[in-house]
């Protein structure tokens, strides 16, 4: 699990310009051979989705993250 947590920390990061420590390796390389289909994708946004609304996120905000994790959909699904 902290792995996990880890690498959404810096999936995020990287998705949404904050702050984080570089690997090196590119989101496409990351995500390579890993079979995630464009169905885990939308499933992840839907999860993604509910958690901001659940958080209290503001809808501009949301729709600024959604904007920004479909930008780069094409290096996560393979």
């Amino acid at each position: 699990m902290d792995k996990l947590l880890r690498m959404q920390e810096e999936f995020f990061a990287a998705a949404l310009d904050g702050p984080h420590r570089s690997t090196g390796r590119q989101l496409k390389e990351v995500h390579a051979g890993l079979g995630i289909t464009a169905k885990h994708f939308h499933a992840f946004l839907q999860h993604l989705l509910e958690t901001l609304h659940e958080a209290g996120a503001q809808p501009d905000d949301i729709r600024d993250v959604v904007q920004r994790v479909r930008a780069i959909r094409s290096d996560v699904v393979g």
